[in-house]
């Protein structure tokens, strides 16, 4: 067994999931490996921090009581956020750590945190059934190279699909940095995401549109085999934000209709201050609706009609929160908070996407501003926290919102809405961590 898969009954064991045969396996493993001992042991710890944090009532919801009305539209599985952190499972904790090591020293430098990138193979012949016929039926959006560069070494994929907010991937699996504000100006679209194609010694010469499926056809470059390294470019598809988020099936061909490989990319909202672009989308749609004067000065309608502007599917489940200039917007499983500001005449107007940091799914960096909220708990310097929402990220810049509780003088509990800015440092072999200077600012 490979040390992922000890890591894999490593969690298991701590929530208490493992068969007889199976913690036999394990803990003659850790008896002999360091490593793993001392991440069974960081784990561990881990789990009894978070598993000691309250537990709290969720809170309501628009939707949540609406939903013995609703069967045919909302699912009976779909899980409400919860206000403040609970005793989380082990499972649910354990992802928040790098390692107790870095937990507790976030600002010094660490060591490399050994990811593997899974990258795809090399597509062989495909077969016979995996040809698709390019008809010339369909929205064929136009691409725009964004950039375009020359590595050493071939990598391994032909093609990469990703969205706006995941190009990450795309240095991962290629090496080639990608620009996010280049990226916004390829894809052309009204609404936050897009969809970026990476292509290596090919370029695409036809992109059709058939509903969430998208078709790209690529054709090689001339004299590869004579070229030293291999051409790396970055392309956007104009427009495929503007039917608004959700998942696309991304295709890649050949000219003959050969399928090389197939992507799925889900289209979410990027969490940051809403661009000028986005804002007045939103002031048209409001100008092209005649009904807008009654529903625009109502901030969950607002959103309701903004839907496929702000970037969300047209499934994506509104409600309102307990304040009246935020609305919240739950998709594939993502919670969303949109912050808004009402005009002088009275019209409200979205200004802010926020969206909540899910300790199974978050990135590394949103792990370790987690893991900085809980040590400033376990330190007194804040009593609790609430759900920790991504505000903006950027390559060197981190900010969060979240609802602290602090103990005054009198022993009272006060409860604050603040933003936590981070600066990001990335080190030259790909580490990152946060930097020594927090920024923390009271919200209203």
């Amino acid at each position: 067994m490979t040390h992922d898969s000890f890591r894999e009954l490593i969690q298991r064991e701590i929530d208490g999931d493992l068969t007889s045969q199976e913690l036999v396996l394990l803990k003659s493993h850790i008896a002999s490996c360091d490593d793993c001992r001392r991440e069974w042991e960081d784990y561990k710890r881990l789990a009894d921090l978070f598993g000691n944090l309250p537990k709290a009532m969720p809170e309501k919801s628009f939707v949540k009581l609406m939903e013995p009305d609703l069967p045919q539209v909302l699912e009976k599985k779909r899980r409400l956020p919860r206000f403040f952190w609970p005793g989380i499972t082990a499972a649910a904790a354990l992802v928040l750590a790098v390692s107790l090591s870095d937990f507790w020293g976030l600002f010094s430098p660490s060591r490399p945190e050994n990811i593997e990138v899974e990258q795809s193979p090399v597509v062989q012949q495909p077969a016979p059934e995996e040809r698709l016929a390019i008809t010339a039926e369909g929205n064929r959006p136009e691409t725009k190279l964004i950039t375009q560069e020359t590595v050493k070494e071939k990598p391994a994929v032909q093609v990469v699909a990703v969205s706006k907010n995941e190009l990450d991937k795309v240095r991962d699996q290629t090496g080639v940095k990608v620009e996010a504000t280049k990226v916004g100006d390829a894809t052309l679209s009204s609404a936050q995401n897009g969809v970026v194609v990476v292509t290596v010694d090919s370029r695409p010469t036809d992109v059709k549109v058939d509903g969430d499926n998208v078709t790209v056809v690529v054709a090689p470059d001339r004299q590869v085999e004579k070229r030293d390294g291999s051409d790396v470019r970055i392309y956007g598809i104009a427009g495929l934000g503007d039917q608004g988020g959700g998942e696309k099936t991304v295709t890649f061909t050949d000219e003959q209709g050969n399928v090389i490989e197939r992507a799925k990319v889900n289209l979410t909202p990027i969490s940051g201050p809403l661009d000028l672009n986005i804002s007045r989308a939103i002031t048209n749609a409001h100008k092209a609706d005649p009904s807008s004067q009654t529903w625009a000065k109502d901030p969950y309608q607002v959103v309701v009609h903004s839907l496929k502007e702000l970037g969300f599917a047209p499934t994506a489940i509104v409600s309102q929160s307990n304040e009246l200039s935020v609305v919240t917007v739950t998709q594939d499983d993502h919670k969303y908070q949109i912050l808004l500001k009402e005009s002088s005449d009275g019209f409200w107007q979205p200004t802010q996407i926020s969206r909540v940091i899910q300790p199974h799914n978050a990135e590394l960096i949103e792990r370790k501003a987690i893991a900085y909220l809980a040590d400033q708990k376990a330190k007194g310097a804040i009593h609790n926290f609430g759900e920790v929402y991504l505000m903006e990220r950027r390559d060197d810049l981190l900010k969060i919102m979240v609802r602290v509780e602090r103990k005054d003088q009198s022993g009272a509990i006060l409860v604050e809405r603040s933003s936590y800015e981070f600066q990001v440092i990335r080190s030259s072999t790909g580490d990152v961590r946060l930097g020594d200077q927090v920024k923390v600012k009271a919200l209203p």
